[in-house]
């Protein structure tokens, strides 16, 4: 079938623009490298495509479907015996579930599954004791919301069902098919001379891999995406026949908020597109650095691959957009994209609003500021929401409109004005519970878009009463958790190092971590459509330390104030497999330190702000650190020493 060359050529050359070689200003000692020239990659560099993997795993699902070896309505235990979960719904999800993320499970079990310069298989293994010890936060089937787990576990069915690792099924029964010659995973495309390069805040790091393959870890180069895309387009049955491309376009829901989920696809269907007299699917993906967006006109033979390796992880979607809209023009179909037309406000919030008054959560444990808020009608003209935990407050009034909605307004010269990115909200009762929604746009003047969200932002929580004693538990350990249980390699350390945990007096019983059960344990209690990932928090105790573990996310936060002081004294750390050693950088502060790392082992240095200054595993950097006042720095390691002079 035809592929419109001209269009992924386009999105190669503009992605190309976008991988900058800026260098930040580092603490580094006389063996850091000059700054690199500015350099763009080649459009054929292989790097990882983020979720864009799940298409390949959907694409192995339904190739045995069709072979008659599995059924995509038949519950997963039937072909993963060993799957099982604390919460006994779990025998009630299928195969179809996890490719719709409609399964009602937790969402992410990062563990190690996202590495620098390291392709170890651990976690494969180790997934499915993971999920033995989760529960469900809903029912399976209910409603859409992100899930990874469910395409790690369809990895595993891919699995058991055709008898061949992930890698070798996907390499020999789509890549080979399609002529993929650049198309792999971490497995058997590690190490390679001509991955994308890989850049934290401008910095070259070693190459980052997603070790959860079927949710994540396939690499990929622009050609070899274009031509799994292409297969796609009606009529191209190489991989997959129609029935089953169709049965892919069928959305979990079609209403405004809800997640528009096919089978694979993040978005199965857009209303401006449809309304056009187009069907566009599309999938985006993201790993810690590298970024992909695929996306499809099937009737028109149009597929936009845009991979990109930066900082922004929301511009290859952008740019998918802007081309398939520039190519429709050109075959003479205008797509309208509406906006968010300016509201007129009343001065008067009806009476039958107030009822809406109260706490909400949005649960996120990615970032866990500002999770919880305070809903409250200012003089019975205002809505505020006010955010109770977080390191910045916010504060966000709105005013009632015509439209039954609420609009954000901001301060100006000329007194309160609507927004100009305008946001607006509304309270729905939906699935047994309340939940605020929101429509809101941003207009992106460089990329000449708009870019317009509707989505289910915060659910309505009641009060939780607890004891003084567990109240007291909880306000006492307030304060900073950093990364423990990642191994050396773990990009963990570059992006999620640091955890704050608060309470809120306005709140009792809750914490941002979720609702307090007991003195060790909170569990999140909201679940809200087209959400991410959540975890219940367990206080474990050793050796008078106390640590946050996150059982759904399988990672592990130890409390700022057990953090020794580096001292001039100490020249030898000892490492404890995947259990970082960290120190407070004190004294030492503004000295230079030269570091022998061994084998298997990083360092990271972080200023006063948790933001990474250094890394062994940045390239060129060498060993001399000049260490900052009041940072920190922390040593891991699968075992032996790390020398320090």
């Amino acid at each position: 079938m035809k592929t419109d060359k001209t269009v992924i050529a386009a999105a190669a050359a503009i992605a190309a623009t976008f991988i900058a070689a800026a260098m930040p200003a580092l603490a580094l000692g006389e063996e850091h490298d000059a700054k690199p020239a500015a350099k763009a990659a080649p459009a054929e560099h292989v790097q990882n495509i983020g979720s864009v993997s799940k298409m390949f795993a959907t694409t192995a699902a339904l190739q045995l479907y069709e072979q008659g070896k599995l059924d995509i309505d038949a519950p997963v235990t039937d072909y993963v015996p060993e799957f099982t979960m604390q919460d006994e719904r779990y025998k009630d999800i299928t195969v179809r579930m996890l490719m719709d993320h409609t399964s009602g499970m937790m969402g992410t079990t990062y563990d190690q599954s996202f590495l620098y310069g390291d392709n170890d298989m651990g976690f494969h293994d180790r997934f499915l004791e993971y999920l033995s010890h989760d529960r469900l936060k809903d029912e399976p089937g209910m409603f859409a919301s992100y899930c990874n787990d469910g395409f790690t576990l369809l990895e595993h069915v891919v699995e058991h069902v055709s008898g061949e690792s992930f890698t070798d099924y996907v390499r020999e029964h789509i890549c080979s098919p399609l002529g993929m010659d650049h198309t792999g995973s971490p497995v058997d495309m590690f190490g390679r001379d001509d991955h994308v390069r890989v850049k934290s805040d401008g910095t070259d790091f070693a190459a980052d891999y997603c070790m959860t393959i079927g949710s994540g870890g396939i690499l990929s180069t622009v050609s070899d995406l274009d031509r799994f895309g292409s297969s796609f387009f009606t009529g191209n049955e190489t991989i997959l026949s129609e029935e089953s491309k169709r049965a892919m376009l069928v959305p979990v829901s079609r209403e405004m908020y809800e997640s528009h989920n096919g089978l694979g696809w993040d978005d199965a269907y857009y209303e401006d597109y449809d309304a056009a007299g187009v069907t566009v699917m599309s999938k985006g993906g993201a790993t810690q650095h590298q970024y992909a967006s695929l996306m499809i006109a099937p009737d028109e033979e149009i597929c936009i691959s845009v991979l990109m390796s930066g900082e922004n992880a929301a511009l290859p979607t952008y740019m998918s957009s802007v081309l398939m809209d520039a190519v429709l023009a050109e075959k003479g179909i205008d797509v309208v994209h509406e906006g968010l037309p300016e509201r007129q406000t009343s001065d008067t919030i009806p009476d039958s609003f107030f009822k809406y008054e109260g706490f909400y959560s949005k649960g996120a444990f990615v970032s866990a500021d500002n999770t919880l808020f305070k809903v409250s009608f200012l003089d019975g003209k205002y809505l505020m929401i006010d955010s109770l935990d977080g390191s910045i407050h916010i504060s966000a009034k709105y005013m009632y409109t015509t439209d039954g909605d609420f609009v954000r307004m901001s301060d100006s010269d000329s007194g309160l004005r609507q927004d100009t990115d305008r946001n607006v909200i509304q309270f729905i009762e939906k699935y047994g519970r309340t939940y605020i929604v929101s429509s809101s746009e941003h207009k992106d003047v460089d990329l000449g878009i708009l870019q317009r969200n509707d989505s289910f932002l915060m659910q309505k929580i009641e009060e939780n009463t607890v004891s003084e004693a567990v109240q007291r538990a909880w306000d006492d350990r307030q304060g900073k958790y950093y990364y423990i249980n990642g191994k050396w390699s773990n990009t963990g350390y570059d992006a999620m190092q640091v955890k704050t945990l608060y309470t809120t007096d306005e709140l009792p019983g809750y914490s941002n971590f979720g609702k307090l059960v007991d003195e060790d344990h909170a569990e999140v209690n909201v679940s809200i459509p087209g959400g991410r990932e959540f975890s219940d928090v367990e206080i474990r105790h050793k050796d008078g330390i106390e640590t946050v573990w996150l059982p759904e996310l399988a990672t592990e936060f130890m409390s700022e104030r057990y953090i020794p002081e580096l001292t001039s004294d100490i020249h030898e750390i000892v490492l404890e497999s995947s259990h970082a050693m960290w120190y407070n950088i004190g004294e030492m502060g503004g000295k230079t330190i030269d570091i022998q790392i061994p084998d298997n082992a990083s360092v990271y240095v972080y200023d006063k702000f948790d933001r990474p200054m250094y890394s062994s595993l940045m390239k060129g950097y060498g060993s001399r650190v000049i260490l900052p006042a009041q940072g920190k720095i922390v040593f891991i390691g699968d075992g032996g020493t790390i020398s320090i002079q």
